[in-house]
């Protein structure tokens, strides 16, 4: 009766048993559990019954010792150079080459997670190169960083995991370690990540040491790798609707169903839009979107580029069903001539210009090739602009 309370604690993740807290209980908790299990049993077999339990349990704790606890606080075993160049020639190692202060090389990451769900952990593994010990011991601090670089995830551990703190460092030392980083559900999903490293002291301002690249320039930090953070699969997010309908579809696999805008009270100001995307197959390779303004003869007059979400978000990363808000400001002339001009939208590959086809448009033919209108921008005198539904009425 006592045992079944705690195990639910733990069982659930309770706020009242945290951690190293619960070991000091573990004794009384397992002699009172132990007590409870045989009294269930008949007399006559509970002597037999304590020795099992007592067997299983010394046993239990000897694989914890030996075959757990051990081996996650080995300290990190050194690196010959030709298990650094194995190691190097894996697949998914992507060179970094960063150093921090003059004390250590992050050289290479691994990620081994492309998608991660909050709740679960996002795992890397790092080849450090080591180049002289320090006077105080550093803390390495690791995040998964996604929209707008907030932080969805966080890890703090001394490198070794306490067995190789920086003030034991030698010089010209190779070691790996994999780090596993828990991610939490506190920012809008789905969106992409990066991983972020760096090297602080515990103490008040948390000074970090100074990064450089390999040609020795200061960096603001490391910022490597690319993951996919999503909703978990048995979770299912509301779709805001769209003010105004699209219904666009091109060949790179994305599917615009509609734009929101917000309002300005001047034509000078940026252009506030929000196309709501649609993955309706998995993206094959990263693409950019393009707004275009055209005036009443189709004149380009202002626009803007850039990936999905400021690029926090490629869409290679999208997978098939997902539905991404991507927030724009579109900057406006200084001074835009009063009249009806069109937006549009369109995608086009980074890397060669070539646009993407478009396989179906509210309208036929499109104001442009391969691109469709998602409103109409009105600039009206001394009255800033307003913005219209090209196809069907507001909140249509």
């Amino acid at each position: 009766i006592i045992a079944l309370p705690l195990l639910r604690e733990l069982v659930h993740r309770g706020s009242i048993l945290r951690g190293r807290y619960v070991l000091g209980l573990l004794p009384a908790v397992s002699v009172w559990a132990a007590a409870g299990w045989l009294a269930w049993l008949p007399t006559r077999v509970r002597p037999y019954a304590g020795v099992a339990l007592l067997g299983g349990l010394t046993a239990l704790n000897l694989y914890c010792l030996f075959g757990v606890i051990l081996p996650a606080y080995r300290p990190p075993a050194p690196l010959t150079p030709t298990e650094v160049e194995a190691w190097l020639n894996r697949p998914g190692v992507q060179l970094v080459r960063a150093r921090f202060g003059d004390a250590i090389d992050l050289v290479a990451v691994r990620p081994r997670t492309e998608n991660v769900a909050p709740g679960e952990r996002a795992v890397v593994e790092v080849l450090w190169r080591t180049r002289r010990a320090l006077s105080q011991n550093y803390t390495l601090g690791i995040q998964v960083l996604g929209r707008r670089r907030k932080s969805y995830g966080w890890l703090n551990i001394f490198p070794g995991r306490g067995t190789y703190p920086s003030t034991l460092w030698q010089p010209d030392v190779w070691f790996t370690e994999t780090y596993w980083v828990p991610v939490y559900p506190t920012h809008p999903l789905p969106t992409g990540g990066v991983w972020s490293f760096y090297f602080f002291l515990d103490e008040p301002g948390y000074p970090t040491l100074p990064v450089f690249d390999a040609q020795g320039r200061a960096i603001p930090g490391v910022f490597v790798g690319r993951l996919r953070l999503s909703p978990s699969q048995d979770v299912r997010l509301p779709r805001p609707r769209p003010l105004c309908s699209v219904g666009a579809r091109w060949n790179a696999g994305l599917y615009l169903s509609g734009v929101t805008w917000g309002s300005s009270e001047s034509a000078s100001a940026s252009l506030p839009l929000v196309l709501h995307w649609r993955a309706w197959t998995t993206p094959s390779q990263d693409w950019t979107v393009f707004i275009h303004i055209l005036d009443a003869k189709g004149t380009y007059v202002a626009g803007g580029d850039s990936p999905p979400q400021e690029g926090d978000f490629p869409t290679q990363l999208w997978r098939a069903g997902d539905v991404v808000l991507d927030p724009r400001q579109v900057p406006l002339p200084a001074a835009l001539t009063p009249g009806r001009y069109a937006v549009t939208v369109g995608l086009y590959r980074p890397d060669t210009g070539v646009r993407a086809r478009l396989l179906q448009a509210p309208v036929d033919p499109p104001p442009e090739p391969d691109a469709v209108t998602v409103a109409v921008l009105r600039v009206v005198p001394d009255r800033g602009f307003q913005l219209e539904c090209p196809y069907v009425s507001e909140g249509g």
